[in-house]
């Protein structure tokens, strides 16, 4: 198994093609975490008492997986488990082909519910009409509708919708 020199890390630690991480020193496999976000993560003090962070899934993609377009600068996991960190699992895409495969994966849910624009629209104008056609203040036209004073401002004057 290819095992390489982690770059800045005062070369005594490696990484492996499995995505273990070796002290050359001592021969032990360091213990990664997961972060919140759900990715395998190392974290290294070195010698200069610096620590250094690194995904682990990046680390093996940097080292392993050779890179030739510089758009291409984000890691995507093919199947979208983001603790399957083996190399036929990763590769090199854009920040835009990395989200297209999160949405079209169903990784990252759908922030809209269908038809909730409509409904927002139509709260949006009601809001309007209601301060156009009355003599309500921004803070009683908030209270009507549930948000505060300063939000009702940003919504009549277009900053901002109804959400």
């Amino acid at each position: 198994m290819r095992m390489v020199i982690i770059p800045d890390c005062t070369g005594i630690h490696a990484i492996r093609e499995d995505g273990k991480v070796i002290n050359t020193k001592t021969g032990r496999i360091l213990k990664t975490n997961i972060n919140s976000a759900g990715y395998e993560r190392l974290t290294i003090k070195a010698g200069n008492k610096k620590v250094h962070s690194y995904r682990v899934h990046r680390l093996i993609a940097e080292q392993f997986i050779p890179n030739d377009d510089a758009l291409k600068n984000t890691v995507n996991h093919i199947d979208g488990n983001k603790l399957n960190n083996s190399i036929e699992n990763l590769e090199w895409c854009s920040l835009e082909d990395n989200i297209r495969h999160a949405f079209s994966s169903g990784l990252h849910p759908k922030t809209r519910k269908p038809g909730n624009y409509e409904e927002l629209v139509k709260r949006n104008s009601q809001m309007i009409d209601m301060y156009m056609k009355s003599s309500s203040s921004k803070a009683e036209i908030g209270r009507r509708f549930g948000i505060k004073s300063s939000q009702a401002k940003r919504i009549l004057f277009g900053v901002e919708r109804f959400e």
